[in-house]
């Protein structure tokens, strides 16, 4: 029988700071190949070539940034007086230009408002000052769907879209009521959100609630333009 000599440990370290640092490492590379991988099982079915492909993987470790810290300030100071004193100034000409004065209480939402939305965190805003779903529809209402291409750039987050579905479906609710709705109205501004390309990517991970909110919205709608219909059924598969 074979007896394997055992060698004896040495000095038992008195640091680990490396071996922290060679831990953190590994469990950071870990992280990052999984991130890959799955960033590319993802893009094969959602990419349209092979560039889309590339900026899907090249972006998966990337933090998200949140929708409080788009318009944020940066958190850097600026060691400048005089330069700071600038950037201030600018500041405060760009918050008065991006944060219009709201309406007066109890007036509603006309034309002056609606002609200020020209970007997507002006919409954002006023969507969510809004009162409730079908306050929010009847402010989607004053919009022209012309205009959504310009408005909603460059991308339209998965949560807002949703959201946006909800108040569409208000448009029935209020109907239902015997409010006065115009069918295709509802019917265009669903048309302009999911043929939007900033829309496309948030489509692909649609929940089975959204196609349900769609789908009551088009069968609501019967009467409606068939054509529209159609293509938006095949949009979200519905």
């Amino acid at each position: 029988m074979v007896i394997i000599q055992e060698e004896k440990l040495g000095i038992f370290p008195s640091k680990f700071d490396s071996i922290k640092k060679e831990v953190v490492d590994s469990a950071k590379d870990d992280w990052k190949r999984k991130e890959v991988d799955d960033a590319k099982k993802r893009a094969i079915y959602n990419s349209r070539n092979y560039d889309d492909f590339k900026q899907l993987v090249a972006g998966c470790t990337l933090k998200p940034i949140g929708k409080n810290e788009f318009n944020a300030p940066a958190k850097r100071k600026l060691m400048n007086r005089h330069v700071a004193q600038g950037s201030n100034l600018v500041n405060r000409s760009q918050a008065s230009s991006d944060n219009p004065a709201p309406p007066r209480s109890g007036g509603a939402i006309g034309e002056s408002i609606s002609d200020k939305i020209k970007t997507l965190p002006d919409f954002e805003k006023h969507f969510r000052r809004s009162n409730g779903a079908l306050g929010q529809w009847k402010f989607m209402a004053q919009l022209d769907p012309a205009r959504f291409e310009k408005i909603f750039r460059p991308e339209i987050d998965g949560q807002l879209l949703s959201e946006m579905f909800v108040c569409l479906h208000a448009g029935i609710e209020e109907e239902e009521q015997g409010l006065e709705t115009d069918p295709q109205a509802v019917l265009e501004r669903l048309h302009g959100l999911v043929t939007l390309p900033s829309a496309e990517f948030a489509l692909n991970f649609m929940m089975e609630a959204d196609r349900k909110t769609c789908r009551q919205i088009l069968k609501a709608f019967e009467d409606a333009d068939k054509n529209m219909m159609q293509e938006i059924s095949k949009i979200l598969e519905l």
